[in-house]
């Protein structure tokens, strides 16, 4: 029976990495089988861990996002001394995957006396983050 099982579980895990390459090309039911297939029945069958750990690794690849998006602070300069206590931060942040990704820390940023660190992030659709950062000094 494990021997059978062990056949079908191997066909299906190659008939994924065939036909399909990203995780949005998976319809909802294809999902469902593969947690099925992939978690459930080797449990009751007594399958070893390493199907569970391949089944994360399949769909980790089919996912196809795994780069954290690339972030860039554009203003303020890098090491610039202002004499006001307010500038605007602006970055540049692209993600070959999400276009539209969540961005934190542009905008309106209020330096306090001294050196402050501003660090941009921005979050993919798929839990990816990218950061820069920029320190600058501000001098009454």
């Amino acid at each position: 029976m494990k021997l059978v099982f062990l056949l079908f579980f191997s066909a299906s895990c190659l008939y994924f990495l065939i036909h399909v390459r990203k995780w949005s090309d998976i319809p909802k039911e294809g999902i469902f089988y593969l947690l099925v297939v992939g978690t459930i029945i080797p449990l009751f069958f007594g399958m070893s861990a390493f199907h569970v750990v391949f089944l994360n690794y399949l769909v980790t690849e089919l996912s196809g996002d795994t780069k954290p998006p690339y972030v860039h602070i554009l203003s303020p300069e890098k090491w610039g001394v202002y004499t006001t206590n307010i500038v605007q931060v602006q970055a540049e942040v692209i993600d070959d995957q999400d276009t539209n990704p969540q961005i934190q820390g542009v905008g309106t940023f209020h330096l306090q006396s001294g050196f402050n660190t501003i660090v941009v992030t921005a979050t993919d659709k798929s839990g990816n983050v990218g950061s820069d950062y920029t320190i600058v000094e501000q001098k009454p």
